[in-house]
């Protein structure tokens, strides 16, 4: 992550083993590169979720607490993100990492953020009860569905009455 200018923070998510950590950004595929704070569009919001959910988990099960700074590390990430973050169902893994760590530390800009995530997420699902894939709006998607329902359940789980 990098702080850009006076206000944007930067998640760069492709390395290789040759190179290292890319951050000359592909203009045909720039999401897939970076994330940045922007106020529209889409944005692969699940890196920072997967990993810190991951780490997370990884904490649980090792009890070392590297692996639980480094959760919070990565969700400092999704913390600065503005709005448009609580709109994408790509955040489905923020709120899933975020549920974790409400559970963890309880830190309540956890629960928080879980909490916020999950109400956009359902306010998304059809009055038939399924969601679309990203790019594909108005199409049932038993993949996205699946995702949202895991997410869901694991922010349920996490914060009973606070969800």
């Amino acid at each position: 992550m990098r702080t850009h200018g006076q206000f944007t923070l930067l998640m760069y998510t492709v390395s290789t083993p040759s190179g290292g950590l890319i951050t000359e950004v592909d203009p045909t595929d720039p999401i897939r590169y970076v994330l940045v704070n922007a106020p529209t569009g889409d944005q692969y919001f699940f890196h920072p979720g997967i990993a810190g959910g991951f780490l997370a988990r990884l904490y649980q099960a090792t009890g070392d607490p590297t692996w639980l700074e480094l959760a919070r590390k990565y969700m400092r990430f999704a913390e600065s993100a503005n709005e448009n973050l609580y709109g994408l169902l790509r955040a489905g893994k923020v709120m899933w990492a975020a549920s974790v760590l409400w559970t963890l530390t309880q830190d309540t800009k956890y629960r928080d953020m879980a909490a916020k995530i999950s109400h956009r997420v359902v306010a998304q699902q059809t009055d038939q009860g399924w969601w679309s894939a990203v790019g594909s709006e108005g199409i049932p998607s038993n993949d996205a569905t699946a995702e949202m329902v895991v997410w869901l359940d694991e922010a349920y789980q996490a914060l009973g009455q606070h969800s």
